[in-house]
């Protein structure tokens, strides 16, 4: 018998082999009340990412793992609530580009959504949440404050990153 957690790190490992990090292009991104903000986009320097900012992606990972691994018992249905393989490892994919791009992380929270996985980071009234669903498909929820907000629908880890550098400015 394989255990989920060969059977994550070898399906893991595949998928981060395959990663396209040109998918994504820099976006405007609209809020309620019809303004927009502009993703910061890194600036790039001949160094690597530093060792802070590789352990911060690693505990995000490992978050995302750990729920994956340790299911929850629906409070409705009193069922096991896990995520999909394939949610996971479309949220670590997308955390890689991120990383990749340069986010910053901090420590965020993470559970089962619907099937799906759900990874918010706050501060204040600033928000950022990626979700992503049953079948693979995400999307960011962002918020400034109480009235600047928004959606970006089927978005990736170079959004991310920008959101991140922009939300938490």
């Amino acid at each position: 018998m394989i255990s989920r957690r060969n059977t994550m790190s070898t399906v893991t490992l595949d998928r981060i082999s395959r990663l396209d990090l040109t998918r994504e292009s820099p976006v405007v991104l609209a809020s309620s009340d019809s303004t927009s903000i502009e993703p910061r986009m890194p600036e790039r320097s001949a160094t690597a990412n530093t060792s802070r900012s590789a352990k911060s992606a690693t505990d995000v990972v490992r978050l995302v793992v750990e729920v994956w691994q340790e299911p929850d018992i629906d409070g409705e249905t009193g069922e096991l609530a896990r995520p999909t393989d394939k949610a996971v490892e479309e949220a670590i994919a997308i955390l890689l580009d991120a990383y990749l791009d340069d986010a910053e992380f901090f420590r965020p929270h993470v559970c089962e959504f619907a099937g799906g996985i759900r990874i918010e980071w706050s501060r204040g009234e600033k928000a950022l949440r990626l979700t992503v669903e049953q079948d693979g498909s995400s999307y960011l929820y962002w918020q400034l404050d109480y009235q600047r907000y928004g959606i970006v629908k089927g978005a990736g880890g170079l959004t991310l990153a920008a959101l991140l550098r922009t939300v938490f400015a």
